[in-house]
């Protein structure tokens, strides 16, 4: 019998960790909001994400907003025209040049 249990409790897991997935890879909710939608804690959803990248599910549990998103897409096109500097882009961005290079890595 507690094989059983055992093998419920898997797929159940398994079930939500890909619920969890599915909300993440439309890359539209932080941590937060998934756990206030679904009414969990947020280390409840971070724990499922993590298994989420184990599984293969997601590709990564780091959330990126749609502004820096945004503005993550506007240094690199910036940076691959040629035209600027990483000290251009810094100071258009109000960010340090080393911060630049790290965003662009």
């Amino acid at each position: 019998m507690d094989e059983k249990i055992r093998e419920i409790r898997e797929k159940a897991y398994k079930e939500e960790v890909k619920a969890v997935s599915l909300i993440w890879n439309e890359e539209k909710f932080s941590i937060e909001d998934i756990a206030l939608q679904i009414n969990k804690s947020s280390s409840w959803v971070r724990t499922r994400l993590m298994a989420a990248k184990k599984m293969g599910f997601v590709k990564s549990t780091k959330y990126i907003s749609p502004e820096a998103r945004k503005r993550t897409e506007q240094i690199v096109s910036m940076w691959n025209s040629k035209r600027f500097t990483l000290d251009e882009i810094g100071k258009n961005f109000d960010l340090t040049r080393e911060r630049i290079r790290q965003i662009l890595q």
